[in-house]
């Protein structure tokens, strides 16, 4: 959920990976990345529209949880960032931020 003065919005992604980790100390590690972001008007002020192509439909929001064997939250850490784009797929290749069009 977003809101932008008052009004809400829903956000959704398009892409999404999640993954359960557990590490050698029994710390357990939830890794929830979403990609191709949607914002949606749940209000009705802007007859329920969907929009695509914002400024971070192209970015990744990524979510990191590390737990401890008892249930307790030891860490967390949210990011949003560009995605990145590989100019050529190799296994040595560099990539390179979007461009502006």
């Amino acid at each position: 959920m977003l809101e932008v003065d008052g009004i809400e919005f829903a956000v959704a992604p398009e892409r999404w990976l999640s993954e359960k980790t557990t590490e050698l100390n029994g710390n357990t590690v939830l890794t929830y990345v979403a990609t191709d972001l949607l914002f949606g008007d749940i209000t009705g002020n802007f007859g329920y529209i969907v929009v695509d192509k914002t400024p971070i439909y192209d970015a990744a929001a990524r979510l990191s949880l590390v737990i401890d064997s008892q249930g307790n939250l030891i860490s967390s850490n949210f990011s949003v960032s560009p995605r990145r784009v590989c100019l050529v797929p190799s296994p040595t290749t560099s990539c390179a931020e979007p461009s502006d069009p």
